[in-house]
């Protein structure tokens, strides 16, 4: 394992990683959860980057994902190739480029920036927000120069950002969404979806009883100010659907070039 505590200004470079067996537990509810181990854990760090760091078996389901975080503080990933990435407890400004993300994809909350570009990503979401912690990334979020095969033999409608958060649970601080939502020069392969299947979607519907009015939650997650689309295109050449409830979204300024 590699683990980073207390640090800064860390470089792990050129290092092959792997991932752990997935097994099952019984979680807190009573009920059966999947677990597993991280080959890679950051604990309080800040700056840490990761350079060609490469993993093999990225599509391999049986295998849990390779990179966890918590409470970290500008974390980049740059020429990579990992199944996973996935910031636990918040993370200030967190980049991944010029890499391949394998089929448990990205997920994360925290604050700042955000910026995934020269991607290949095989997630069943370019980006999941983390319903534990109220799906809530206060900042800007930009996706740029992506090729995206939603979890391939998987048969499903692609979702872009996934989120979940009903504002009914005070989670101890305020959450929000990207405020800011730049989606430029990304290409989804869509082809394996069911039946019926009217599009690529960014949004899901987070909140499927949710009145326009957000106020009207005793703690509403914040929307998004603004979607910037630029170049976004799809293989069956269906259409772009930002979100089947767009009440949630009243205010939301949105360009679609």
């Amino acid at each position: 394992f590699f683990s980073f505590e207390h640090c800064t200004h860390t470089v792990l470079k050129d290092c092959r990683v792997c991932g752990h067996r997935i097994y099952s537990t019984i979680g807190s509810a009573g009920v059966p959860v999947q677990m597993g181990s991280y080959d890679i854990n950051c604990y309080a760090v800040i700056d840490v980057r990761f350079l060609g760091v490469r993993q093999d078996e990225i599509l391999d389901r049986t295998r849990w994902g390779v990179f966890g975080s918590n409470f970290c503080k500008q974390i980049l990933f740059d020429g990579c190739v990992i199944s996973r990435s996935d910031a636990h407890c918040g993370v200030r400004g967190y980049i991944i480029r010029n890499s391949v993300l394998g089929w448990m994809g990205t997920n994360t909350i925290g604050f700042g920036e955000m910026l995934i570009e020269n991607c290949t990503c095989y997630g069943r979401h370019l980006v999941g927000f983390r319903e534990d912690y109220g799906c809530t990334w206060d900042g800007d979020l930009t996706l740029r120069h992506i090729l995206w095969i939603p979890q391939p033999g998987t048969c499903l409608e692609p979702v872009m950002l996934h989120a979940h958060n009903e504002g009914r649970h005070d989670f101890g601080y305020p959450c929000t969404l990207p405020h800011r939502i730049t989606i430029e020069d990304v290409t989804v392969v869509d082809t394996n979806t069911p039946p019926g299947c009217p599009g690529v979607r960014i949004f899901e519907d987070f909140d499927p009883q949710s009145a326009a009015d957000a106020s009207a939650k005793p703690c509403p997650l914040g929307r998004p100010d603004e979607l910037i689309i630029r170049g976004l295109r799809t293989l069956s050449g269906r259409p772009v659907i930002i979100c089947d409830n767009m009440a949630l979204f009243p205010d939301m300024k949105v360009t679609i070039e």
